[in-house]
C-alpha cells in the first residue's frame, strides 16, 4: 500500500520501491507514461523515460500510452507495440478542456485513461521518480492495478522551461503544497 509518507518521501528524495516491480517482465502489460515538465533535451527526464520504454518494448508488443513530450520522443523511431498520445498539461489538453475547468493534471490524465483501459486493468506506470508514487496512488484511486519499473529518472534539467521541473527544491515545495491540495479535493 502506498502511504502518504511514502508519497512525500519519494517526492523529496526520488527514491521509491513498490511491490510487483519484479512482475512487469512476465506480462505484456500496457505502459502509461506521464511526462515531467516539457523538455525533450538529451538530459531531460522525458528523454530518459522514452529510452527506458524503448528498452522495455523491444521485442514485446506492449501498448504504450504516453503524454505528449514522451510520445513525440517515441515517434522518432519504430516501436514494438501500438503508441497512443495522451494530452499533457500546457499542451492541447488545456486548450481543449480548460473551458470545462480541467487542467490536464496527473489525476485527469489518468482519469482519461479509462477511455482506453477499464478500471481494474493492470498497467506499468512511468513517471519521474519524484512523481511516481503520487501518480501510482492516484492511478490506484481510479481503479488501476499499478506496477512500477525500476530505474526511473530522478534527475532534474536546468534547461527545462517549467521552473518547478528545473531543481529539486522547487519541485519539493510545489509537490508538498500540491499534495495538501489534492488531499483536500479527494484526488490523493
Amino acid at each position: 500500500m502506498i502511504t502518504a509518507g511514502k508519497v512525500l518521501s519519494a517526492a523529496i528524495t526520488g527514491r521509491y520501491q513498490y511491490p510487483g516491480e519484479d512482475k512487469i517482465d512476465a506480462k505484456l502489460l500496457p505502459i502509461v507514461a506521464l511526462d515531467f515538465g516539457s523538455a525533450a533535451s538529451p538530459d531531460s527526464p522525458n528523454t530518459k523515460m522514452a529510452e527506458l520504454i524503448r528498452q522495455m518494448t523491444a521485442g514485446a508488443a506492449r501498448p504504450v500510452f504516453a503524454q505528449s513530450e514522451i510520445y513525440w520522443l517515441l515517434c522518432g523511431q519504430p516501436l514494438d507495440g501500438e503508441l497512443q498520445e495522451l494530452p499533457s498539461a500546457g499542451s492541447r489538453f488545456s486548450a481543449r478542456q480548460a473551458k470545462d475547468g480541467r487542467r490536464g493534471d496527473t489525476y485527469e490524465v489518468l482519469q482519461d485513461m479509462t477511455k482506453y483501459l477499464p478500471p481494474g486493468s493492470e498497467i506499468i506506470l512511468f513517471a519521474h521518480a519524484c512523481h511516481i508514487l503520487r501518480a501510482a496512488k492516484q492511478a490506484e484511486k481510479l481503479g488501476f492495478k499499478v506496477y512500477l519499473p525500476p530505474h526511473l529518472p530522478h534527475s532534474f534539467s536546468a534547461s527545462e522551461p517549467l521552473v518547478w521541473a528545473r531543481y529539486r527544491p522547487l519541485w519539493t515545495v510545489r509537490e508538498i503544497l500540491g499534495q495538501i491540495w489534492l488531499r483536500i479535493i479527494g484526488r490523493l
